[in-house]
């Protein structure tokens, strides 16, 4: 078919070459490190070019809210456990993790701007945001992996930091590369290949730390709580819930 058969096609070779352009340039600053058994995390330190403005803006805008998940202790047993940190999120397929379901809400404003940008860096088709409001060293957020049923098979998950710098710490369930990284304001963190089903990542308590930070966090959900497993996106996968090992008595 030749550029002028349908209209708006000169527009469409524009957007693809410019998205073409943002993943090479995107490729070019990220620093990639290999974990084993095909876990990949992929950390650019100045992703955002004005995190402060981000950051004051989604402080004041967001509905933040404190909630509780479902916690499994080794043996088995199970409590619910109040999340130590405040969140806010958006999309329109509701998410569910640990008990705890995330209703729908308008992707707009400023998350929606983000969310464009990084599907046309990564091409990723994200399609849903949480925000996690860290108010100072205090909040964290337990060893656990983003393994649910509706980001399929070996999900790419894609983290903004804003505020504060906190230690963040990738860790095997069984053998592999231990990783740990100070996040910086503006970095973006990438999570991908295996990594939700081979590793887990944590936010520990740094009581040192008094600014507070806000992690916005990318996925892309495949469908609804409890898709069915048969799916052909979930083919392989080894689990089909979140794992969590929350600190708790």
């Amino acid at each position: 078919m030749s550029a002028h058969a349908c209209s708006g096609a000169s527009e469409l070779t524009e957007s693809s070459e410019a998205a073409t352009a943002h993943t090479v340039e995107l490729a070019r600053r990220m620093a990639q490190h290999s974990l084993g058994q095909r876990a990949v995390v992929d950390y650019i330190e100045d992703w955002l070019a004005e995190p402060q403005a981000l950051f004051d803006r989604l402080l004041a805008e967001q509905t933040w809210e404190q909630h509780s998940t479902v916690a499994v202790r080794p043996d088995g047993t199970r409590r619910e456990v109040p999340q130590g940190r405040l969140m806010a999120w958006a999309g329109e397929i509701p998410y569910t993790y640990s008990g705890l379901t995330l209703e729908p809400r308008p992707l707009a404003g400023p998350l929606a701007e983000l969310t464009d940008r990084l599907n046309a860096e990564l091409s990723a088709g994200f399609n849903h945001v949480v925000l996690n409001l860290y108010r100072d060293g205090h909040d964290h957020v337990g060893r656990h992996a983003d393994c649910e049923t509706q980001l399929g098979y070996e999900p790419l998950i894609a983290s903004l930091s804003l505020g504060a710098e906190r230690r963040f710490v990738i860790e095997p369930k069984a053998k592999g590369r231990r990783w740990r990284k100070t996040l910086a304001n503006g970095s973006l963190l990438v999570m991908s290949g295996s990594l939700q089903h081979r590793f887990r990542h944590s936010l520990p308590r740094q009581p040192s730390v008094a600014e507070p930070r806000i992690n916005v966090t990318w996925r892309r959900m495949l469908g609804p709580p409890g898709m069915s497993r048969s799916d052909p996106s979930r083919r392989g996968t080894p689990r089909a819930v979140r794992e969590e090992t929350p600190e708790i008595p």
